[in-house]
């Protein structure tokens, strides 16, 4: 009996890892419609917050809450619609005025962090602005300032920054995404970004365990940033390791060769 080469078996027993790719887009996580995740666990007493983190996909995300004062930090998911009431009470609705797919999506706030299985690494996500934080730096508040200035040439911006780590918690590598740039010299092509942008996250590798969250931004006063620290995320394309189809591979080929020949 002839044992196919392990690269002729891949071809043929297994598809290539990016169609083993599986798409996480939050519709999973019970919600009820135009409203937010805010978990009232029970036990945030006297202004102690608890971290609740929660899993989707294979992948678990940070978030601390404290339900007496209301008030959270970290990701949860949202499905919120509303792209034209400003203020913090619209603060979990996308700007785009929907989810990239489905109806739901995950919304982050000041900081943040993605927890990757074992096994599992990401291909790309999906992000853009809340429409908190979008109408703030198009009309400014009693906290921020519009971005542009009175004469709409002042170099704003607001980045969301991410920040990939591996199994041994040692730093691979940064992307940074502008929710908002003002810095042209050319004043037409400042921008807040108003619809669901495809970020690239293969450069990490497939090392990787974790990817952090964080802001940078133009508006700055004494306690940090002034402009809302709100993003929006959908369409978290994640994939298996390739190594682990090579064992799957080499355990079809194992098996193959342990049957029976013909008489």
């Amino acid at each position: 009996m002839r044992i196919p080469s392990l690269a002729l078996a891949l071809a043929i027993s297994l598809p290539s890892w990016p169609a083993l790719a599986a798409l996480i887009h939050f519709d999973d996580l019970p919600l009820a419609p135009n409203s937010f995740s805010f978990p009232d666990d029970g036990n945030t007493v006297g202004g102690v917050s608890a971290s609740l983190p929660w899993s989707s996909g294979g992948v678990t995300f940070d978030r601390i809450v404290d339900d007496e004062w209301s008030i959270w930090s970290g990701i949860t998911w949202a499905n919120g619609t509303d792209t034209t009431t400003p203020g913090f009470n619209n603060q979990f609705s996308a700007y785009p005025g929907a989810a990239a797919s489905g109806s739901q999506f995950a919304l982050g706030y000041e900081t943040g962090s993605l927890h990757f299985d074992p096994g599992l690494y990401p291909l790309s996500l999906d992000l853009t602005n809340t429409t908190y934080t979008a109408l703030d730096m198009l009309q400014g508040s009693g906290f921020s300032k519009k971005f542009g200035g009175t004469s709409g040439s002042d170099p704003d911006y607001l980045l969301l920054r991410l920040d990939a780590y591996d199994s041994s918690s040692s730093w691979i590598g940064q992307l940074d995404v502008y929710l908002a740039d003002y810095r042209f010299t050319d004043d037409s092509l400042d921008y807040v970004l108003s619809t669901w942008e495809t970020v690239d996250l293969t450069s990490f590798g497939n090392d990787i365990s974790r990817i952090d969250f964080s802001f940078l931004g133009s508006d700055n006063g004494v306690f940090g940033l002034n402009t809302p620290a709100y993003f929006a995320m959908d369409n978290l394309l994640v994939a298996p390791e390739p190594s682990r189809l090579t064992l799957l591979a080499a355990a079809w080929i194992f098996l193959l060769t342990r049957r029976p020949s013909r008489a």
